[in-house]
This record gives structure tokens, sequence and C-alpha cells, in this order.
């Protein structure tokens, strides 16, 4: 009985009702849904940078090559869909406030050609700045030349998109959107066209360095090679852009490293020492001969 008028105190009862209007509901649902999952995208970001890479470098060197394809599958999976879902529903967001200033404006047309504008630029401003992120010869090559280079991409496209929206019936909402939702969109690609390519290769060539553990080769110094190339750079920064960049180092360093190590093992293997197992993939550009051949 007691239960049961617990149950029936007004009081519990939840305070919750739909807006009448179906476009704020809408709205409503929009919001959650780019908090929720942006919580999730930038959550493992700070993960991979705070918490993952300095427990894997706590690891031994062959339980690194056996945790990583594992957790990074599913932990790559969350972060990529994560900031997909993220942008595409702050997208329809923005374009709503869009439709509001073009209708404000008397034109409702401006809204697609704000929204083009809007894509077009951060577009090419994500070009400039993934021309920015990886090492190369030259001028290049210099960190602080990459910095300031994608510092001057984020700042005149931040500049351009406001020049190319603003007016005088343009909202705040709108202008600060444009920005900040345009950082987004270029993570957005960053994740998909730069970190996601880089680690699936990671992935799959920590797996096959696992498999082929337990299959004929024994020197713990293979495994440490493995582990130190998987996980080089690991005081990577929290930008995703410079992240980005430290899993491009990571890829350009592996094929120099692994030159280094083919010279290592032709003189073992002259020598009469272990070959490398059959099994092992390797997916990296510049793939060294004997790295694949039976021992």
């Amino acid at each position: 009985m007691a239960l049961w008028l617990l149950a029936a105190f007004p009081g519990w009862k939840p305070h919750f009702s739909l807006l009448a209007n179906a476009a704020a509901n809408e709205l409503m649902a929009l919001r959650w849904l780019h908090f929720i999952f942006g919580i999730i995208w930038i959550g493992l970001l700070y993960f991979f940078n705070l918490v993952l890479t300095p427990s894997m470098k706590a690891l031994e060197p062959g339980v690194r090559v056996k945790v990583y394809p594992v957790l990074m599958s599913r932990a790559m999976a969350w972060f990529r869909w994560s900031a997909l879902v993220t942008v595409v529903v702050g997208m329809r967001y923005f374009f709503s406030l869009l439709v509001t200033d073009a209708r404000n404006a008397g034109n409702p047309g401006l809204a697609l050609r704000w929204f083009g504008w809007w894509v077009l630029v951060w577009t090419v401003a994500f070009e400039g700045i993934y021309f920015f992120q990886f090492p190369a010869k030259g001028i290049r090559d210099s960190v602080w030349v990459r910095t300031i280079g994608i510092g001057v991409v984020v700042i005149a496209a931040s500049w351009m998109v406001m020049a190319l929206n603003g007016g005088e019936n343009v909202s705040n909402q709108h202008l600060a959107i444009s920005v900040g939702g345009g950082l987004g969109f270029v993570m957005l690609l960053n994740t998909w066209v730069v970190v996601w390519r880089v680690q699936k290769r990671l992935i799959a060539w920590a797996r096959g360095a696992h498999d082929a553990l337990g299959i004929s080769y024994r020197e713990d110094v293979f495994v440490a090679f493995v582990s130190d190339a998987v996980f080089y750079g690991g005081e990577q920064p929290l930008s995703v852009f410079e992240y980005g960049g430290a899993l491009g180092r990571q890829e350009k360093d592996l094929t120099q490293r692994t030159q280094r190590k083919d010279a290592e093992i032709a003189e073992k293997k002259k020598g009469g020492g272990p070959g490398l197992p059959a099994s092992l993939g390797f997916p990296f550009p510049g793939k060294p001969a004997s790295l694949t051949e039976g021992g």
C-alpha cells in the first residue's frame, strides 16, 4: 500500500511534453543528438591521446600487438561513426537556421547559396590543411611551418565564409556556426580521410604481426620493432590536425625503419638466423620483400 501511494504521488510523475510545433521538436532532437554523439567523438579523441597511448607504452611489446587491433577496431568504429552523426545532424540544424535567415531577408533561395558557399570554403580549407599536415622535404619539414600554415588556412576560411554569408539579415547563430561548424566539418573529413586510413593499416599490420609471433619467429627484437612502429610518435598533441599529422609521420617513419630493419634481417639470414614467417602482411607503401618471405 505504501509503495502504491509512493508511486502514485503526483510529484513523481514526469512533467514532460513535446512542443506543438514539429519543426521545434526536430531542432530539439537535433541538438540532443549533436551533443551526445559529439561527446562520444571528442571523448574518444582525448582517450586516444591521454589514456591509450601512455597505457600501451607501459605494456610488454607482445601484449601491445595483441591488444591494439582488438581495442582500436572497436574504438575507431565508434570514433568515425559518431563523428559522422555529429556533423550530419549539425548540418541539418545549421541549414534550418539558414532557411530562417533567408526568409527574413525576403529571398528563400539564399539558404542553398549560403550552404553551398559554406561547404565549398571548408572543403577547400581541408585540402589546404591536408597539404600542411604531413612532413615533406624542404620547408614543410618544419613543424612550425606546418602549424602556421594550418592556422593561416583556418583564419582565411573563417574570414571568407563570414564575408560570403554575412549581411544585415544574418543571425549571430548563422555566423557562429559558419565558423565552428566549418571546423567540425574539417575534423570529420580528417577523421575519415586521414586518421581512419592510417589506423586501418596499423590495425591490419598489428594483427598480422601478432599472428606471426605464434608461428616461427621467436626473437623479441621483432616484437619490439612492431610495437614501437605502431606506437611511434606516442606523445601526440591534442589537436585533431596534429593527431592526423602524427599518424602521417608514423607512416613515413615506418618505411625508413623497415628499410633499416630489412638490412639487419638480411644479415641475420646470411648468418643462418631465423627469417620472418610468410603469413606476416605489411600493408604500408615501400613494403620490404624480406618482411613477407618465409624463413
